[in-house]
């Protein structure tokens, strides 16, 4: 590969990296979480006038149940006149200005019932200038996780992105950060869910074939999975007749997003383009856009999920 290759290859590369970086594959916003109590756990002194104030929290669920709950605390912004913090006429408790700063704003909760009170053994840690005033019930709090029940692997991070294949730690055949972005996204629907599972699936070993013939191969599985998300698609809008502009538009977007996230290294997006040039020249058949044709393609009996 020559220079003005390696350099699209890298610009292709980055662009995939940046819209990776948009798409949820970990977790999601979490509004039930209700702080209860925030109980001072430990002071230590750093200077003259700053302390570290580690607090551990109690916290209700008022929502469904939720996994791999986490928080995070931040400041609220409090304005400074004449040496003094005002808001609304009061002396305030919190300051963004300088006063207050958070060296550890993470809060590892874990999985959540719902209605479950819960105080968890990770805690947070705030430094405080002791000259003003502090109360940190008046702290912003947000939360994130996934829906209870899923059963999803841990996220791989950044060692799932070490190796050409990832971390499968489930040992379903889908890499975990697919598996998760999959589930996250589209488990509510379970015929969504396995027909994107099987085109995944599909994505991801072109990352392992060895040579033409297998590359062929793999092209025309991958075609026929694209097909049953064209169907899984139309069937999940339950509309019925036939396969609209609008069914396609959501099936690029959901085949284009997966793409972005198997291919989310430069070696493995310089190996999926190295699998495409191994298809050039080659013509593969396709179902005609109807609902029962697109159902056959799929690799499982939809009617069974």
């Amino acid at each position: 590969m020559n220079a003005s290759q390696n350099k699209t290859s890298f610009k292709i590369w980055l662009m995939v990296a940046l819209m990776a970086a948009v798409l949820n594959v970990n977790a999601m916003p979490v509004e039930d979480i209700e702080i209860l109590n925030i109980t001072l756990f430990d002071k230590q002194r750093v200077d003259r006038t700053a302390y570290l104030y580690t607090y551990q929290v109690t916290l209700i669920n008022n929502g469904p149940a939720i996994d791999e709950l986490k928080g995070t605390v931040s400041r609220q912004r409090v304005w400074h006149q004449s040496g003094r913090f005002l808001r609304d006429g009061i002396l305030p408790v919190v300051s963004s200005i300088g006063p207050t700063t958070l060296p550890d704003a993470e809060l590892v909760i874990g999985n959540v019932e719902f209605g479950e009170i819960m105080t968890p053994t990770d805690t947070i840690t705030i430094q405080q200038d002791s000259r003003v005033p502090f109360d940190p019930s008046q702290l912003s709090w947000s939360f994130e996780g996934i829906p209870g029940g899923l059963n999803l692997p841990p996220d791989p991070g950044e060692e799932g992105k070490a190796t050409l294949e990832g971390i499968d730690a489930d040992g379903d055949g889908l890499r975990d950060d697919l598996q998760r972005y999959i589930m996250l996204n589209f488990g509510q629907v379970a015929l969504s869910a396995k027909s994107l599972v099987d085109l995944a699936k599909a994505q991801q070993d072109s990352l392992t074939v060895t040579d033409k013939d297998e590359s062929i191969a793999l092209a025309n599985r991958s075609n026929r999975a694209f097909e049953c998300v064209i169907y899984s698609v139309h069937a999940e809008q339950g509309l019925g007749g036939d396969i609209t502009s609008e069914n396609l538009d959501e099936v690029e977007k959901r085949e284009r997003d997966l793409i972005v996230l198997t291919f989310n290294t430069e070696p493995r997006l310089l190996t999926y383009l190295n699998y495409m040039k191994q298809l050039e020249g080659e013509f593969f058949s396709t179902a005609s856009l109807f609902p029962e044709p697109l159902k056959e393609s799929c690799a499982f009996d939809p009617d069974a999920i």
